[in-house]
């Protein structure tokens, strides 16, 4: 499997990269470590920050999340849905992620 983007929605698409990078964010990983391990600069030469990866991939998880709200398995849902009553919006655990 090369490291291709999957369109998951008309507007978004990610790649095993993103996948592998919202995985640390999940198990708490340094946004800053995160940012140097798993993106590149831009087409202009910057550098992705911590702030940047962070938005990118909350973005990412409430992508995911509406997803498996929408089409997912009953027991993947009620979880989102009981994460979301905790915490006031659903979270993504390593679990639930393996689960998406």
């Amino acid at each position: 499997m090369a490291n291709q983007r999957q369109t998951l929605t008309n507007e978004r698409a990610y790649s095993r990269t993103d996948f592998t990078a919202l995985r640390a964010f999940v198990q708490r990983v340094p946004t800053a470590t995160i940012a140097r391990l798993y993106f590149t600069e831009d087409e202009d030469g910057h550098e992705p920050t911590a702030a940047w990866v962070e938005a990118y991939l909350r973005r990412m998880e409430a992508v995911l999340v509406e997803l498996a709200l929408e089409h997912g398995s009953p027991v993947l849902a009620d979880h989102l849905k009981a994460s979301a009553k905790a915490h006031g919006s659903a979270r993504l655990t390593a679990v639930s992620l393996k689960m998406v």
